[in-house]
């Protein structure tokens, strides 16, 4: 059995698994997937994971293997709308611990954030994803904004967010994937984003578990008004100065703006608090 066999062979058992209680991934446990019919909730799963690029009528006439009492169109949205949310991160995520993961240095799981767009079936009803007619095309279309996490090391998706396109907010999507992310003992994840989450920048340091960073602010009327951090960095342990632009400066430019900041007869400290979602959202903007 080859390597994609036995990958495929594994993903089915889980598969099989869950469809042996249903009612912890249907929306009503009590009355969804309790009748016999050809698309169960396994024939469900097993479609949706198998389902390539042709229309929705092509994948179940293949999957069925072109039979006449082939499931209909309408039989897979009802079908597919009773999953519940949890269903497939769980088929996903059973999937991923079969094989484990490599780090670098044994020591650092590197995992990378990027967001794509997806153009997918038009519908001018979902205003949250769809764009009107303009000079590139007639008719519209809609989008989806997708933001996974990529391990660089193992090669591997660890998570996924999706959001409409007109709502895509590429900070709360990294947020989300680090609270989701389970940490393995021992070994420090550290975050990566490309400029376009420059906001992020301050919440990936205050997530890495292996660096210190010192975050010195001055606030005036409820905003703040100048910023400084300064830290070990978790991959090489150098201390370095950034200013509010996050942006490596010397330590004795540092140490200017931080006397100019505070004042010189006022004292600074750092204060750290614990690693939590609540603590985070308050504390790494």
């Amino acid at each position: 059995m080859s390597f994609a066999q036995q990958n495929k062979h594994r993903l089915f058992e889980i598969i099989s698994e869950i469809a042996s209680h249903p009612g912890d991934f249907s929306n009503h446990p009590e009355t969804d997937f309790s009748r016999n019919t050809k698309l169960d909730f396994h024939n469900l799963l097993q479609l949706i994971v198998s389902t390539e690029a042709g229309s929705v009528k092509d994948e179940l006439l293949k999957f069925f293997s072109f039979a006449k009492d082939t499931a209909s169109h309408s039989a897979f949205f009802q079908q597919r709308a009773r999953l519940s949310d949890d269903a497939l991160p769980y088929l996903f995520h059973s999937f991923n611990k079969l094989y484990p993961y490599t780090f670098y240095k044994d020591k650092y799981q590197l995992l990378a954030a990027d967001g794509s767009s997806f153009t997918f079936t038009r519908n001018p009803l979902d205003i949250d994803s769809c764009f009107a007619p303009d000079g590139k095309t007639a008719n519209g279309y809609n989008q989806v904004h997708i933001i996974p996490l990529f391990d660089l090391i193992s090669k591997r998706y660890t998570g996924c967010v999706v959001q409409p396109v007109r709502k895509k907010n590429v900070f709360r999507a990294l947020c989300t994937l680090i609270d989701r992310h389970q940490t393995v003992p021992g070994i420090v994840p550290v975050f990566i984003a490309d400029r376009g989450g420059i906001r992020s920048m301050l919440v990936i340091s205050c997530y890495m578990n292996g660096g210190v960073f010192d975050n010195y602010r001055q606030i005036t009327k409820g905003k703040i008004v100048h910023r400084l951090q300064k830290g070990k960095e978790v991959l090489d342990n150098k201390t370095r100065d950034y200013n509010a632009k996050n942006i490596e400066i010397f330590k004795s430019t540092f140490n200017k703006q931080l006397k100019k900041m505070v004042g010189p007869k006022k004292r600074t400290s750092a204060k750290f608090y614990m690693n939590t979602p609540a603590n985070r959202k308050l504390k790494c903007r």
